[in-house]
């Protein structure tokens, strides 16, 4: 599991040292939200987004799940918690430099063009190109929602402390090498990470015929990591084409197949 491509290219080849405590952070935001501890989850999971801003998207399915089972309290406590944790670590450098941390952390991406990995390949050299290079966080924050209503609407079981959670949150994860505009190696780690939790928490894991999804998401996470790690020098568009076909359709078919088995309780 440490040894993997996906955490070792993400560490040590990318040198992004801040995504295993964003995911730990995550981790443990998760059981204490779990446990009935909203508002120290809350903070948990600001300190994850404030060392990866990325990390706002496994709060979607929290937010969904609390916000559909009427659980208003923990919502708030969740959400502000987070909100103030956020405000307080960003305050510094919003104040020293107001401009360039707003750039830093929101405009800069619709300045950055659409790249390899990604299904947005095939709208290169349209019109509508413009609409992955502008707003594609869009569409994975939009995407993440909606899989997130699709499943906690059909699991009324359902609950912070589901074991099945770690599954939502490996499909929410998915969604971001899916719909980003340029799809980088460790994008993977998220989903890869959550999926291997989820797959390895379930009651006999090695019965591989009952839990091919479950074994499919770190598979396909290690999959993606060597197709980009590969795609990521070429410059032929051919190939960058080829790779975010491909991999979309992948993505989109374990997608389909995680939210299917994540609507119905199974042991």
């Amino acid at each position: 599991f440490v040894l993997s491509p996906t955490l070792v290219n993400a560490v040590l080849g990318y040198g992004h040292i801040e995504q295993p405590i964003t995911v730990w952070l995550v981790l443990l935001g998760v059981r204490l939200l779990g446990g009935g501890r909203s508002a120290a989850a809350g903070i948990s999971l600001g300190l994850a987004i404030l060392t990866r801003s990325l990390a706002a998207l496994p709060m979607i399915p929290l937010a969904v799940l609390l916000l559909v089972r009427g659980r208003w309290r923990g919502l708030i406590a969740l959400g502000g918690s987070a909100a103030v944790t956020i405000a307080l670590g960003l305050s510094p450098f919003l104040f020293a430099d107001p401009t360039d941390t707003i750039y830093s952390l929101i405009t800069h991406r619709a300045m950055r063009p659409v790249g390899g990995g990604s299904l947005w390949q095939l709208l290169v050299g349209t019109p509508y190109l413009w609409i992955p290079q502008r707003i594609d966080i869009v569409f994975v924050l939009g995407l993440a929602a909606l899989l997130s209503l699709i499943v906690i609407i059909a699991r009324r079981d359902l609950q912070p402390s589901s074991r099945d959670l770690y599954g939502l949150l490996a499909l929410t994860a998915l969604t971001l090498p899916l719909l980003a505009k340029s799809v980088w190696p460790y994008y993977f780690l998220d989903a890869y990470v959550f999926g291997a939790v989820w797959w390895l928490g379930q009651a006999e894991p090695l019965a591989l015929r009952r839990r091919l999804v479950a074994v499919a998401i770190p598979l396909v996470a290690f999959l993606g990591t060597l197709l980009t790690e590969y795609e990521m020098p070429s410059s032929a568009v051919h190939v960058r084409l080829l790779e975010g076909v491909t991999m979309g359709a992948i993505l989109s078919a374990l997608l389909v197949a995680l939210a299917i088995r994540l609507r119905r309780s199974q042991a």
